[in-house]
């Protein structure tokens, strides 16, 4: 069986999801246990890691400077997964941008908006980065089909 590639015309045709918020929230804090760590990575490891992605970012962003957005061949583009962020950062930033304003949308929402009405802005809110999503994942998707 061959994997479906998602239409998003046909994700339109869904009925929506609804959103809902709860009026309270729980936190819940736990004691650690002296001498275990709450981590399986140590602190170098953790150097360690974050130094082979940004060398991975380093050299995906000079590969794909040399190419046009149009021109850059498979391979490149499945390097990038999981990076993006780093590798094309004015785009990130412009993503993290919509994320911070739909989230304060919605907070500054709460206090006059019912709890459908809030899942309704928040729902129209985020369409565009839910398309977004959408579009990457169902081209990811038909990069990984071979």
């Amino acid at each position: 069986m061959s994997p479906r590639i998602v239409d998003s015309s046909s994700l339109a045709q869904r009925p929506p999801r609804s959103v809902l918020f709860s009026q309270t929230s729980y936190l819940v804090l736990y004691e650690e246990e002296e001498g275990k760590r709450s981590s399986w990575t140590t602190g170098r490891d953790e150097i360690h890691f974050k130094r082979d992605v940004i060398q991975d970012a380093q050299e995906a962003g000079k590969i794909l400077a040399d190419k046009s957005p149009g021109n850059v061949p498979r391979e490149d583009v499945l390097r990038c997964i999981g990076i993006e962020h780093l590798v094309l950062i004015d785009k990130a930033s412009h993503v993290m941008e919509f994320a911070r304003n739909h989230v304060q949308l919605v907070i500054d929402a709460q206090d006059r908006c019912s709890e459908k009405e809030l899942g309704r802005i928040s729902r129209r809110s985020s369409r565009r980065s839910r398309k977004r999503s959408q579009t990457l994942a169902a081209g990811y998707w038909a990069m990984t089909d071979d």
